[in-house]
């Protein structure tokens, strides 16, 4: 009993490292996404996105080491047990205690090349997340890139023996089920061709009643019978597969369960035991009349298992498969505009506030006291600025923060027209990605605010002074809007 308890402790241990590195995997690939839309240097967020994604690594790489040194030391006292007991023994039984050894080490052979993987994914981390201005932006995301695909590789190594228990196991129901669909589609056009031959004969005859044949009606009465028995059993193997598997693979497991849940509401067992007596008592026309619902119903289970084993061979590496969320990379996008706003419009605002700071110290001393007072505005639920973003570039919230008119900004030419540029960029990335997320579940509706807000993006500002802080404003309003919206 000890030694079990011992192994379902490893085991559990090993699930939360996969958990863990299913998680770190997603949100670099996340991170990935998001630097592969842009062609400028990574934002401040996006630093210090990855600067946790390399902490958490670190942490799970010790861990994982931890895990394989008890999973080796578990191996060694294994070996030793086994050596003790073959005294006595038959050849059979030591064979039996060395196959458990060997498990552990294929687990701890994969965990190896997992930290391994790791270690790589971890410099391409520190490469990424350099800071300064002269890192090229093209060399960062590479690097990302790279951290992505080592976690993957990480990632499928960790979960090589689930991979194959749940592929094996999810395909043998499929296997089963689509074996049982073609059997009860030959059957029912069996039982046609017969009851026809049957009739054709009859009226050669001139006979007033016909019917099968004995020996034909035996033959496909215990056809009926043999299938509704694989049924009954593939039914308990299902119901064994989705509860075995429902950590591992939860959407798959759900999947099964459902299928499950259909099939005994249309009693398609219950219909081939009676189908199989009806058949043999002479009322094979009653059965032929509802073999369509009993096909169907079958086709319907190869489908669902179908697509069972579809899922559990992505959940068994990736885990649960979060649902799709068009809006979700929509609003990120929208945020992530405005964060390249305030950082443009952030840096000509300073560089004007440099130019003042000369002619007016005791203004220079009130600003200083106005961006303490926003300092601790945003600690007390203001503009946040956590990651460098300058949050207090713009009136976002509408505070009174800061007058860019004031500041100069607008007045700027140079400054202007590099505004008119990134906003042209910004507003036809965000036309390619709605386009790409019509196909995904956006709404005709959202996708109509999407096209509105990126004609206008593309529009930009004209060159009237005393118009492009109103427009400029018109285009924050309703890309605040669209994210409210959605």
């Amino acid at each position: 009993a000890v030694p079990n308890i011992v192994k379902i402790a490893r085991e559990n241990e090993v699930d939360e490292a996969i958990a863990k590195l299913q998680e770190l995997a997603r949100r670099q690939e996340e991170l990935a996404r998001q630097a592969g839309r842009r062609n400028n240097q990574l934002t401040e967020q996006e630093r210090w996105q990855q600067e946790s994604l390399r902490r958490e690594t670190e942490e799970l790489r010790r861990q994982l080491e931890e895990l394989q040194q008890r999973i080796a030391q578990a191996q060694q006292q294994q070996g030793q047990q086994g050596q003790e007991g073959q005294q006595g023994q038959q050849q059979g039984q030591p064979g039996q205690q060395q196959g458990q050894p060997g498990q552990g080490g294929g687990q701890s052979a994969q965990t190896a090349q997992a930290i391994r993987q790791l270690d790589e994914a971890l410099q391409a981390m520190n490469r990424a997340g350099q800071p300064g201005e002269n890192v090229d932006p093209e060399q960062a995301r590479r690097a990302i890139e790279q951290a992505r695909r080592q976690l993957q590789q990480a990632l499928e190594q960790m979960t090589a023996q689930r991979q194959q228990a749940a592929g094996e196991a999810f395909s043998d129901l499929a296997d089963r089920s689509s074996d049982m669909y073609s059997e009860q589609r030959q059957l029912a056009a069996d039982l046609q061709r017969e009851l026809q031959n049957a009739l054709d004969d009859q009226i050669d005859r001139g006979a007033a009643t016909g019917g099968l044949d004995r020996r034909v009606a035996q033959e496909l009465s215990d056809r009926k019978y043999d299938l509704q028995q694989e049924l009954e059993a593939l039914e308990e193997d299902i119901q064994r597969v989705a509860q075995e598997f429902r950590n591992q693979t939860p959407g798959a497991s759900e999947e099964l369960s459902s299928a499950l849940a259909e099939l005994q509401q249309s009693q398609v067992a219950l219909r081939l035991l009676y189908a199989a007596e009806y058949i043999r008592r002479g009322a094979a026309n009653q059965v032929a009349a509802t073999e369509a619902v009993t096909t169907a119903a079958l086709r319907d289970l190869e489908r669902s298992t179908q697509e069972a084993l579809a899922l559990a061979t992505r959940e068994a590496v990736a885990g649960e498969q979060e649902e799709l969320n068009p809006n979700a990379e929509l609003v990120a996008e929208l945020q992530a505009l405005r964060r390249e706003l305030a950082e443009l419009t952030e840096g000509q605002r300073a560089a004007a506030a440099g130019g003042q700071q000369g002619e007016n110290q005791q203004a220079q001393a009130g600003g200083a006291q106005q961006g303490g007072a926003q300092q601790g505005g945003a600690r007390g639920g203001g503009v946040d600025d956590r990651f460098g973003f300058g949050g207090g570039f713009f009136d976002w919230a509408r505070t009174g923060t800061w007058d860019p008119q004031r500041n100069g900004f607008w007045q700027d030419q140079d400054a202007v027209d590099e505004l008119r540029e990134r906003l042209g960029d910004a507003g036809r990335d965000l036309l390619t990605l709605g386009a790409q997320l019509r196909a995904e579940g956006l709404s005709d509706e959202e996708l109509r605010a999407v096209r509105e807000l990126g004609d206008a993006l593309r529009a930009g500002l004209t060159g009237n002074p005393e118009l492009v802080e109103a427009e400029f404003q018109a285009l924050v309003n309703l890309a605040e809007q669209l994210e409210i919206q959605l």
